[in-house]
């Protein structure tokens, strides 16, 4: 697991087929990533978002087409880590969606309020089938007030 060095960011790319066991397989990777870089103060909102969007990309995204892939990209700066997830799906309404806080016995939908908590910014393709998360490198969980 070695970042690639670009002046003065860090990069890590995984591409993984659309199957769940590898989104699964690919957060271990990031959780031991994150340990020794220093940087366990964001690594439960880093790997929480990298789970769900890898997820989303999977299930709703490729829908669950192992011939189909995802590709995750974490780019580390110096006060964010930037976290984006691409699918080769149809993409999504996300100007429909909004960044809402969803009900709390939902099964699903609760990815955009996910993001929306423990995601600096948020942003989406315009076709819907890639999302880039800004993750502070200082916030424990959630967002500061």
């Amino acid at each position: 697991m070695t970042l690639l060095r670009t002046a003065p960011t860090k990069v890590f790319r995984r591409e993984i087929h659309s199957e769940l066991a590898e989104a699964d397989l690919l957060c271990a990777e990031i959780r031991e990533l994150l340990a020794p870089a220093d940087l366990n103060e964001a690594c439960f909102a880093v790997e929480l978002l990298a789970h769900e969007s890898l997820s989303n990309a999977v299930i709703h995204g490729n829908q669950k087409s192992a011939d189909k892939r995802v590709l995750l990209e974490l780019r580390f700066g110096r006060n964010w880590i930037r976290l984006r997830v691409t699918d080769e799906g149809r993409g999504f309404e996300w100007r429909k969606e909004g960044l809402s806080i969803c009900d709390a016995a939902a099964t699903s939908g609760r990815g955009i309020a996910l993001y929306a908590l423990y995601a600096g910014r948020v942003q989406f393709s315009a076709r819907g089938n890639r999302v880039t998360l800004w993750i502070s490198r200082k916030e424990k969980s959630g967002k500061q007030s």
